[in-house]
């Protein structure tokens, strides 16, 4: 069974939350081009800040799955086929 990356854990458990904000006038109109030009750099900014954050807390991670250095495969199949 081949492990998830942690991108694609993320994407699936954030799904419904961005399914919710889509909905939400501001993002609309976001996703359809429709703002000035100042509230996309201001969002831009915004997500900058939140990256960076988890970005930070990623790399100082020591655990293997949450600093992108997950094993592909589960152990006990690497283990089988090193054999």
């Amino acid at each position: 069974m081949i492990q998830k990356t942690i991108t694609d854990r993320l994407g699936e458990e954030t799904k419904e939350y961005h399914a919710r904000l889509e909905v939400l006038p501001y993002f609309g109109a976001l996703i359809d081009h429709q703002l000035p030009l100042e509230c996309y750099v201001s969002q831009i900014r915004a997500l900058a800040v939140v990256h960076g954050v988890m970005e930070t807390t990623i790399a100082a991670s020591t655990d293997e799955r949450a600093a992108g250095r997950e094993k592909i495969i589960p152990e006990s199949v690497a283990m089988k086929l090193a054999v």
